[in-house]
């Protein structure tokens, strides 16, 4: 688990740092009209392509045992869901071009079909190696396919292509990953698929479908709404002030939960309850959750106009709202592996349709009073799915949530006593006069050393981490 963790965290954070470079020089290289025509179109095609996977590749990762002819199956399966997804992408183009006005959302959806169905003979290696927990192989596959993108979609827009550069960009990253994924996972590819034993298959993923498709929705729906209700350009700015979700994200949540949901499946394969992986997991990452949004709520006016330009200033205040409801992220994250694990998919597509409902109403009642409203809306609305994960642990798990919620005490004090330090350090540089860079590196430095000192003192768990892997590599006298 612990080699496992730091390969993965090494390849995010990599990534993410060619990814925050790639989204910074796009974005002055784009007005928010035309980001929004790449932005709303690629909402649109996660939630559709959910019906590409639905719920195959979980089926691969969770079952008790699985054989080449289950493979197979698996196989023939995931190739008939994409056809239809692609399908609704090519001939649904009258109807995004009615919704959206512009033809180029229909283009960009054209190109990610294409992307779609050369990925679908490559996804079952990709399920198979996490199942296997050999995420040192699928992080050199992350590695090529993220700084491909990164370099290409800067490449594409500089020499004009707009939206469809971006869309290029994905589909040659895309093609990058399958070749790579071919060259770590060979073992695991399969050249004739079966349309026969789908039953169980079937069986396992028909709730799961709804619960991926309703998360999808969840996670896509609201820059899809914005387009609608308030113009591709209210949504390319939602879409800056999002930036801070798929930073973490991608720096943290994609290198952290596929590790726990591997690790949470193969605990239940042997028999061993999940509480004490969601509990550790959940002591180490509400510090990192807590320090990150914070200090992104705290500077969220100087973060917009110097990294993405002054253009972009109206996602300063959407931002700092996001960065409030993001904090229980990585309480709520390990909920879906918890539930798989536990045979529940009925509950899960419970909570998920819930959370789609509270995330649709906020949007379409709050978009009157602009982005700002809809973020708060949206911020509240993660702690009504932090109430639901924990409910849903004590009902599958039989987590405790008193006890729980008690012992994250120390994570917490130890993320807001350098946030309070932060804030004092933010007003006294202002005061004199610091401003712009200058200003933005003090206040994250001070942050740095505060949060540093602050893991020392209260012996947080990441601390101790930090000592256990440093003895590690400490040599041993002779």
């Amino acid at each position: 688990m612990r080699r496992n963790v730091y390969s993965t965290l090494g390849t995010q954070w990599v990534s993410a740092a060619m990814a925050i470079v790639a989204s910074v020089l796009v974005a002055r290289m784009m007005q928010p009209d035309e980001l929004g025509v790449f932005t709303v179109t690629m909402a649109m095609s996660a939630i559709l392509g959910t019906f590409q996977l639905a719920g195959t590749s979980e089926y691969l990762v969770y079952a008790k045992s699985i054989d080449r002819e289950a493979r197979r199956s698996v196989y023939g399966l995931t190739i008939l869901q994409t056809a239809a997804v692609c399908a609704v992408l090519l001939l649904g183009r009258p109807l995004w071009i009615w919704m959206y006005g512009n033809e180029g959302v229909a283009d960009v959806a054209a190109v990610m079909a294409v992307q779609m169905a050369l990925y679908t003979p490559f996804e079952p290696i990709n399920s198979m190696l996490n199942r296997q927990e050999r995420f040192d192989l699928i992080s050199l596959v992350m590695i090529a396919r993220n700084g491909s993108l990164s370099i290409l979609q800067v490449l594409f827009v500089w020499l004009g292509w707009s939206y469809m550069g971006l869309a290029y960009a994905e589909l040659a990253s895309g093609i990058i990953s399958c070749i790579a994924f071919l060259a770590v996972g060979r073992r695991y590819f399969l050249w004739r698929p079966s349309f026969r034993g789908m039953g169980e298959i079937l069986g396992f993923s028909g709730k799961l479908v709804g619960a991926n498709v309703l998360n999808m929705i969840n996670s896509n729906v609201t820059p899809m709404l914005i387009g609608v209700l308030a113009g591709l350009g209210q949504s390319a700015l939602f879409g800056r002030a999002n930036m801070i979700s798929r930073i973490y994200s991608q720096m943290v949540s994609r290198a952290i939960d596929p590790l726990l949901n591997a690790r949470i499946a193969a605990d239940n394969r042997q028999g061993v309850g999940p509480v004490r992986t969601l509990t550790i997991s959940s002591r180490m990452l509400l510090t990192l959750s807590v320090a990150f949004f914070g200090f992104i709520a705290l500077t969220a006016d100087l973060i917009v106009p110097l990294i993405f330009g002054k253009q972009w200033i109206a996602a300063a205040a959407p931002m700092r709202a996001l960065a409030c409801g993001f904090v229980v992220w990585p309480l709520t994250s390990p909920t879906s592996a918890m539930v798989l694990a536990a045979s529940r998919p009925g509950l899960l597509l419970r909570i998920r349709a819930i959370n789609m409902a509270v995330r649709a109403i906020a949007v379409v009642t709050l978009a009157h009073w602009g982005l700002t409203a809809i973020a708060v809306g949206l911020a509240v609305s993660s702690y009504i799915s932090l109430a639901q994960a924990l409910d849903a642990a004590r009902r599958v798990a039989g987590l405790d949530i008193g006890q729980y919620l008690l012992g994250l005490r120390r994570s917490l004090v130890a993320a807001l006593v350098p946030l309070a330090i932060t804030a004092m350090a933010l007003l006294a540089l202002e005061a004199s006069g610091a401003t712009d860079w200058r200003l933005l590196i003090g206040t994250g430095l001070v942050m740095a050393v505060a949060q540093g000192v602050s893991l020392i003192l209260f012996q947080h768990p990441l601390w101790q981490e930090i000592c256990h892997v440093g003895g590690k590599l400490r040599p041993r006298r002779a």
